[in-house]
């Protein structure tokens, strides 16, 4: 029966991570070295299908931002990828929802045309139909992004 004998020529018993006290001179020191980090595989579907289906940033955002969040939570890589998401999906997303809110906001005064409202007046509509469709759309989203960082001022 042969004993274990450590690094250092004593009978100390095996240890799961090597030593880190420095080694007598001229020998390698071991150093624990921390298992690698996997990556979230939300972060990496997110960004890929902000490559191949740009069309659905309503998908994509909001997978990218949970992706994050999941990120920050269980100390996982993969942020470029979610980061790239975002980059790549946000401004078709602001494009989408301002087209959404114009023809919205060309339907609203309909009704004014019919009973031969003035242009001003449609204009006027118009205008505030579409910012305040557009300053709801905004609140409502920035409260959902809130939603997924808890440390975000609320």
């Amino acid at each position: 029966m042969t004993e274990s004998v450590s690094p250092h020529g004593d009978n100390r018993p095996p240890q799961p991570f090597p030593p880190t006290q420095p080694g007598p001179p001229g020998q390698y020191q071991w150093v624990p070295v921390a298992p690698p980090r996997t990556t979230n595989v939300l972060a990496v579907v997110a960004f890929v299908l902000s490559l191949v289906l740009p069309i659905l940033p309503f998908v994509t955002v909001p997978m990218a931002h949970v992706a994050r969040k999941q990120i920050r939570e269980r100390e996982e890589g993969g942020d470029a990828f979610a980061v790239i998401a975002l980059v790549l999906a946000y401004p078709l997303f602001c494009a989408l929802m301002l087209a959404l809110t114009f023809i919205v906001g060309r339907i609203i005064p309909l009704p004014f045309m019919a009973m031969g409202a003035p242009d001003v007046v449609l204009v006027a509509v118009w205008v505030v139909a579409t910012v305040g469709l557009l300053a709801a759309e905004i609140w409502l989203w920035v409260r959902w992004v809130k939603r997924l960082r808890p440390d975000a001022d609320r």
